[in-house]
């Protein structure tokens, strides 16, 4: 026969049990979410946190006098964002017709990122993001955009550094 009294410890300890079970499981991982930008055979990520909005290719007003890879300006939602290709940043040539604008998220950038294909998003350990400067060492000082790298399996993900991609 069951207490009643006996129910209500039983039922606290399984339950504390199967939290303490749980969090040990978890571990408590950081984690990250990506954007996942295609430039040609290659990916590129930025972190959730740094995108406003991804919108389509508003009207692109050219700029005298700025690098090639400067598109120009474009109004969007009623203020004016620098317009930068990638393909031709990363690239150094255009490469297919851009859809899209990463809007990015900076109070000191009014910036956005014209782009190919709508990008893919996915969420990963923090732990596993290599800021090695070992592993980015070997970069020239114009392709020093590049702030980590995320591999999974096969695919090596560059994380962008947006300041250094805009200079």
């Amino acid at each position: 026969m069951i207490i009643e009294n006996d129910f209500k410890d039983n039922w606290a300890e399984i339950a504390s049990r199967t939290k303490l079970k749980h969090l040990q499981r978890e571990e408590v991982q950081e984690k990250e979410t990506l954007v996942v930008i295609n430039v040609l055979d290659h990916q590129y990520a930025l972190t959730i946190n740094e995108i406003k909005e991804i919108i389509a290719v508003p009207h692109i007003t050219p700029i005298p006098q700025t690098p090639k890879y400067i598109m120009g300006v474009g109004n969007i939602r009623g203020n004016v964002f620098a317009l930068l290709d990638l393909n031709k940043r990363i690239l150094k040539e255009p490469f297919g017709i851009n859809k899209f604008v990463v809007v990015l998220k900076s109070a000191e950038l009014k910036l956005g990122l014209l782009i190919n294909n709508p990008p893919e998003t996915f969420v990963v350990e923090k732990a596993k993001i290599n800021y090695s400067s070992a592993v980015l060492q070997p970069l020239s000082k114009e392709d020093d955009f590049i702030k980590g790298i995320y591999k999974q399996e096969e695919r090596m993900i560059f994380l962008l550094d947006i300041n250094k991609i805009a200079s």
